[in-house]
């Protein structure tokens, strides 16, 4: 799917990521943000970009997730971002979650009714972006 959305409702839509973070070592992560882009899409714009959070569950396949199948949502808000337009770049700051190398989930939800769409890395550009800047 070339298309992530998050959605409050009527039809309820979240996002998750698992990332896979290298080259950090024994140095210090400074600075770690998730770059994502507005879909070039009709109504890919929103009130509200949407709120990221820390997921503990890494164990779920993105083929098969569902809705009775997602994992919980049970880390703390590291970002959030109001209002994205059609084709923008939107940074979401995780440095709180990223330590060192490893493996790395996150959950992108939304209170807004008004759907955001992000392109996925199916994408053919615009793909999501982890950067992650060591000292």
């Amino acid at each position: 799917e070339p298309v992530l959305s998050v959605d409050a409702g009527p039809s309820v839509k979240r996002t998750f990521f698992r990332i896979r973070v290298s080259g950090v070592g024994s140095r210090r992560v400074a600075s770690a943000r998730l770059q994502l882009q507005v879909a070039n899409l009709l109504n890919a714009e929103s009130v509200l970009g949407g709120t990221i959070h820390a997921i503990t569950a890494c164990g779920w396949d993105e083929h098969v997730l569902t809705w009775n199948s997602q994992p919980s949502i049970d880390g703390p808000v590291l970002a959030g971002t109001g209002p994205v337009t059609q084709g923008q770049r939107v940074e979401f700051d995780v440095t709180p979650a990223i330590t060192a190398d490893g493996v790395y989930c996150f959950a992108l939800d939304s209170s807004s009714e008004d759907a955001a769409h992000y392109n996925s890395r199916e994408a053919g550009a615009g793909r999501p972006v982890m950067a992650v800047l060591v000292e």
